[in-house]
């Protein structure tokens, strides 16, 4: 049996005191919010599938 050494400390202070970096600190959110309406503005209509071909036999 394994036992845990006593520990006060919350998830929230472990997550208080978690040494992590920003990765998006300097990332442009209004960029990134107009590409899909930029995108969907140069968006072309699928091309029409051509008619099915239908043969007869007897």
């Amino acid at each position: 049996m394994t036992v845990l050494p006593d520990d006060d400390r919350t998830i929230d202070d472990l997550l208080t005191s978690a040494r992590t970096r920003n990765r998006y600190a300097t990332y442009d959110m209004a960029a990134a919010e107009a590409r899909p309406r930029q995108a969907a503005r140069h968006a072309t209509a699928p091309p029409t599938p051509p008619p099915s071909i239908t043969t007869w036999s007897s």
